[in-house]
């Protein structure tokens, strides 16, 4: 006999790691009994959303389908419109060409964390590589501190792209990008695009909190 441990996992995700592997399997398992005579795996993957509500991703991974029939597939389900994310068409903002290219980089706020309520997220336009930190604030040290954490998680990025705040135009966070080598961009709050793949970002890791 080998020891073993029941969880549930509400919010599926693809972040790394033993649990999500784990929940991955099982759902493959479970699968198995519930659908043992379906026609196809279109089929497949809409039975199996039923049951798991998986996100796009999870579901071309598990039944080898194409990204148009996974996003139809979790833009059809009711159960998952309280949540999903808009889609928006590729194309719409620059993508580095490797990892640790081409960071994008905000704050957004969660109350929900009280004090620590800033979340700086940064964004691998390549990889899709999410890191983000909860802090007292969005000044220059709280900028600092945040790019150090992800730097020790994710590598050292080329270039860095921001909203022109003024934390991350002072003379501090500047001085630290030089030191480091990084290439440092900025764009303008009211354009539409400018960092939309780190607001999408955003977006994705509130829906995720809220399934928790």
């Amino acid at each position: 006999e080998q020891p073993y441990h029941v969880m549930h996992v509400r919010s599926h995700t693809d972040l790394p790691g033993p649990i999500a592997e784990g929940n991955r399997r099982a759902d493959a398992l479970a699968m198995a009994v519930h659908s043992p005579n379906l026609p196809d795996t279109f089929a497949q993957a809409k039975l199996s959303h039923q049951f798991f509500h998986q996100n796009v991703p999870a579901l071309i991974r598990m039944f080898n389908i194409h990204r148009d029939q996974a996003r139809a597939i979790v833009a059809t389900c009711p159960n998952c419109q309280h949540y999903q994310v808009p889609l928006l068409g590729t194309g719409v903002n620059p993508h580095g060409l490797s990892s640790c290219q081409l960071w994008q980089t905000d704050v957004t706020h969660v109350s929900q964390f009280g004090r620590l309520k800033y979340i700086h997220v940064s964004v691998d336009t390549f990889s899709g590589a999410v890191f983000a930190s909860a802090h007292a604030g969005e000044k220059a040290t709280d900028v600092i501190k945040h790019f150090l954490l992800a730097f020790s998680t994710l590598g050292v990025p080329k270039e860095v792209k921001t909203y022109n705040g003024l934390a991350y135009v002072s003379n501090k966070v500047q001085d630290f990008f030089s030191q480091w080598g990084i290439q440092h961009t900025t764009g303008l709050p009211p354009s539409p695009t400018g960092q939309s793949i780190v607001e999408r970002t955003h977006q994705t890791l509130k829906r995720v909190l809220d399934q928790q």
